[in-house]
């Protein structure tokens, strides 16, 4: 786990944007997090006394931020830099008497810095990370930047965050675990096991992952699961919260990036982005993102005679007007556009030369996502921040398969999925500075998918079958902390549900057929509780214990020749319902250290109970979805971040896991017990940061890591493939001269070629000869200016 150096707090007003704060008598750090939560900006530092002075008075009334926190560090030898138009650096104050000995040299580095208290907004109701019952990693935009490999997407949080896992399939079709919750490597009718969130807004809910690109990105939140009291089905394994940075009132600004891209055994590539924010009079202002990225192929067809058949094409776009009314309302009305074009599968053949496979037909796939969202938030006098949130999101994802020899007068098979989600939801929150906090809320969405399963031939394309599903997802929820004295803190959530679905069959040649789906849970209310306790034993050392329940909400499937579950009840149009899974996760854990400390630590023990496991599955009849089992995890999770000066940071980060089928459905039965897909039973990453502030101004970064991913499985059953068991190393430079950085990004360090995923066509799977290698060498090299 990385810390993100931001105490990460809502969104930034204009410099001279008068708000009202109520900031009462408590330590110095803290009191700067509830500026930045009353204010609507980031506050960060990595002096020593903001651990140490204490507010001798308390502060209220209207004003600025900037007299806000001028006022607060009064008489302690800091002040508040404004570093980003909504980011505000605390450091020593040049020509001024220290109150504390001789501080180290300055390092007079770009934000996010180490040091204010980091805030989890993925809480709801903005939960200093000191508070929080549970395992939270934060990633800044800083982390991102360099030395995460040369992606600026999901696979550089697969980079900094051993605890996430993902499928290798190609972007825009993988699958994301967390903590081991993971069910199958295919994406078929299941529900995401992980919750994916633009700011306030649901990304995904039974899609793959978007693979949203990370540009203009204020920070990254990870949320270990289950996390069904606050945000419902579909996150068992956790959520990922993904803050853009919002329009800033008053202040044009922008940012232009170029870069090139070069990959071993492979071409050249390149990426563009552009971020423009604009004020329009007082009370508005728009932000807009534009990008595109080329990334060149590495894997050449033999059989085909061509090189390079592997190439991705993204493009897309982000747009944010915000309307301020009033100083204690908000209007953010966003869309979001992107495109993922694949042109072939990135999958080898073990008994062909390295980075080569021999296949008559080209398997491409394509990702397009589109969304959009009004959120309109209103901040009272008291404390409480009342939000709504609507939004719109569609989502297309093909792919095709060669299926020569496999299926009759086919050239290929190909799975094209529709996905159309309207989501809503209404709380109330608030966070107190004695820890006592609460938020309420409503939540409905309606979820439309479409699977559908075609050949594909010489004389165009028929479909063969396919599945609808319709799901009504209503929702009341809440969850409420109370300070109970002698450092003990109790936090009880309860989640109400109630589920609906319909169904589709999409019968030979297109012909739809609706019917009512009877699915367990359906037409009844379901309860989701979590319960915590946290116990602040001394400063800086701080324990609790933490159990959640999950659920994913059954479906209507297509039935294949096996019978998966002898509960299943197969209907006459070749239909089968798969029933809703729900997990039990029990956690303990333990924190070490504060932000503000040189040396901070966090162990965390879970154990969870997976009850009718769901899994997508693919084979000549097409995807499909069945109960596998009942399965068991166990995790075990280790990191610590040293700063033995203020200009080096070191930080590891170890997860141990064991997850098991324990239980499994007949057609899965095997003489050994079988781990649970995609999940490694170690994973390590140790990170090593320098930073240098020059004479002239300049700033310079040297980042490098060593990831490590033990070997896994790619399911169950006839697909207890092993795969992993390889090392990565990556390594960043970035310098900074004024508003224009040159960055030098070299992912997969020394060209290892590991076997990230044992799977590629899964009409083949039997032939056990496929396995997608690690990208090889990747050199980047990209320039940004900033006005």
């Amino acid at each position: 786990m990385i810390l993100s150096a931001t105490a990460t707090a809502g969104h930034g007003p204009a410099s001279g944007d008068m708000r009202r704060f109520d900031v009462g008598v408590m330590p110095l750090s803290r009191a700067l997090v509830t500026v930045g939560l009353q204010g609507g900006v980031s506050v960060a530092g990595t002096d020593p006394i903001l651990a140490q002075c204490h507010l001798r008075a308390s502060i209220r009334g209207r004003m600025t931020v900037g007299q806000a926190l001028s006022r607060l560090l009064a008489g302690t030898g800091l002040v508040a830099v404004r570093t980003a138009p909504y980011v505000y650096r605390i450091e020593r104050a040049r020509h001024t008497v220290d109150p504390a000995p001789p501080p180290p040299r300055r390092d007079a580095l770009p934000p996010p810095v180490v040091g204010a208290e980091i805030v989890v907004m993925a809480s709801k109701r903005g939960v200093p990370i000191e508070d929080y019952p549970g395992s939270a990693h934060m990633l800044a935009a800083d982390d991102l930047t360099i030395g995460s490999g040369a992606h600026p997407d999901t696979r550089a949080l697969t980079n900094l965050l051993p605890v996430l896992t993902t499928t290798s399939l190609g972007p825009g079709r993988e699958k994301l675990f967390v903590r081991g919750i993971a069910d199958s490597s295919f994406v078929g009718g299941s529900q995401a096991t992980v919750g994916q969130y633009l700011g306030e807004i649901q990304l995904n809910y039974s899609a793959p992952d978007p693979n949203l690109a990370l540009y203009d990105i204020a920070s990254v939140e990870l949320l270990e699961g289950p996390q069904g009291t606050l945000y419902g089905t579909g996150a068992l394994g956790g959520v990922i919260r993904v803050t853009p940075n919002p329009p800033e009132l008053g202040r044009w600004s922008g940012t232009v990036g170029l870069g090139a891209t070069g990959i071993a055994h492979g071409g050249i590539g390149g990426d563009a982005m552009a971020v423009l924010n604009a004020p329009l009079g007082d009370r508005a202002a728009l932000r807009i993102l534009g990008y595109g990225s080329r990334t060149p192929g590495y894997i050449d067809d033999t059989l085909r005679g061509r090189r390079g058949v592997n190439r991705s094409d993204v493009g897309g776009g982000r747009a944010t007007l915000r309307l301020r009314p009033s100083d204690a309302w908000t209007i953010d009305i966003g869309g979001v556009y992107q495109r993922i074009d694949n042109r072939d599968a990135q999958y080898v053949d073990a008994t062909a030369p390295p980075l080569t496979r021999a296949v008559p037909v080209a398997e491409p796939s394509s990702n397009d996502f589109r969304m959009g969202s009004v959120t309109v938030q209103h901040r009272s006098a008291g404390g409480q921040t009342l939000t709504a949130a609507l939004s719109l999101v569609r989502n297309d994802v093909m792919a095709r398969y060669d299926a020569a020899g496999l299926v009759r007068e086919a050239t290929a098979l190909e799975t094209a999925s529709s996905s159309q989600v309207v989501t809503g939801e209404l709380r109330l929150a608030r966070h107190r500075d004695s820890g006592n906090g609460f938020v309420l809320g409503s939540y409905a969405t309606v979820s439309d998918d479409r699977l559908i399963h075609s050949t594909v031939g010489r004389d165009g394309g028929t479909v063969l079958r396919g599945i609808g599903n319709r799901v009504v997802d209503v929702a009341l929820f809440g969850e409420a902390t109370l300070a109970l004295g002698h450092g003990l803190a109790a936090t009880m959530g309860l989640r109400a549900t109630y589920l609906d679905f319909f169904g589709t069959t999409i019968l030979p040649g297109g012909r739809e057929q609706g019917l009512a789906v009877e699915v367990p849970n359906g037409g009844d209310v379901t309860f989701l509780p979590s319960a915590a306790l946290r116990w602040d034993w001394k400063p800086g050392l701080t324990g609790y214990l933490r159990y959640q329940r999950g659920l994913r909400v059954g479906g209507y499937g297509l039935d294949t020749e096996v019978s998966f579950d002898p509960e299943d009840s197969a209907s006459d149009d070749g239909s089968v319902v798969f029933r809703p899974d729900t997990l039990d996760t029990f956690e303990a854990g333990l924190r070490f250290g504060s932000p503000a400390s040189a040396l901070q630590a966090r162990t965390a023990l879970s154990f969870a109970n997976w009850r009718s496991i769901q899994a997508d599955l693919y084979g000549p009849t097409g995807p499909h979805t069945a109960n596998i089992g009942d399965g068991q995890i166990w995790s075990l999770e280790t990191t610590a971040h040293w700063r033995p000066t203020r200009a080096v940071r070191l930080t590891g980060a170890l997860v141990l896991t064991r997850s098991v089928l324990t239980d499994p459905a007949p057609p899965f039965v095997r003489a050994r017990q079988q781990a649970l897909p995609n999940t490694p039973a170690v994973s390590l990453r140790v990170a090593l940061d320098r930073r240098w502030s020059l004479a002239n101004g300049d700033d310079l970064v040297l980042r490098g890591s060593v990831r490590y991913a033990g070997r896994s499985w790619v399911g169950v059953g006839p697909l207890h493939l092993p795969q992993g068991d390889y090392a990565q190393a990556d390594m960043g430079l970035a310098w900074t001269h004024r508003p224009v950085t040159l960055t030098l990004d070299v992912s997969n360090l020394f060209d290892v070629a590991g076997n990230r995923f044992a799977l590629g066509n899964p009409l083949a799977y039997a032939r056990r000869t496929q396995w997608t290698p690690l990208q090889p060498r990747t050199v980047r090299i990209g320039a940004a200016w900033s006005f």
